[in-house]
């Protein structure tokens, strides 16, 4: 695990070891998109410290750190990571529900890196656009990871 310090708080992003309790769903639902996307518990300096389950997502063409051993992340390692919520998205046009990786608004790099993903820009099932689906993710979790 390592840490990321940013203004909103501090993210510790795991990678194989244990994780806590809290963060179990969410890495065996992200297993399956590789090693870009990790989970992380953010605490947020506001709300009493509050703790909340994320998946860190490092661009497709950026190498992803090394999460064992050292010390926090540096602002190389962290550039363009983003920090997204795992979010059932419903097409506009067939109807059929999936959950996606989608980018937690302004947490992480902001406009700059979140234009550094390539996201998942319509609806697999019936080919439509994001225009008419309104389905945008940065990923789409298998069918086995789409449970309840």
């Amino acid at each position: 695990m390592r840490r990321f310090e940013a203004p909103w708080g501090t993210a510790e992003v795991y990678a194989a070891e244990p994780v806590p309790p809290e963060l179990r769903t969410l890495a065996r639902d992200l297993a399956p998109l590789g090693p870009r996307f990790r989970p992380a518990l953010l605490r947020f300096r506001i709300g009493e410290g509050r703790r909340a389950p994320y998946a860190a997502v490092w661009p497709p063409d950026r190498p992803v750190p090394r999460l064992t051993g050292g010390g926090p992340l540096t602002a190389g390692e962290a550039r363009d990571l983003v920090f997204a919520e795992v979010q059932r998205l419903t097409c506009r046009v067939c109807g059929t529900t999936v959950r996606g990786v989608y980018p937690g608004g302004a947490l992480g790099g902001g406009d700059r890196a979140a234009s550094a993903h390539r996201p998942v820009d319509g609806c697999a099932a019936c080919g439509s656009s994001f225009a008419a689906s309104r389905v945008q993710a940065l990923a789409v979790l298998p069918p086995a990871a789409s449970g309840p």
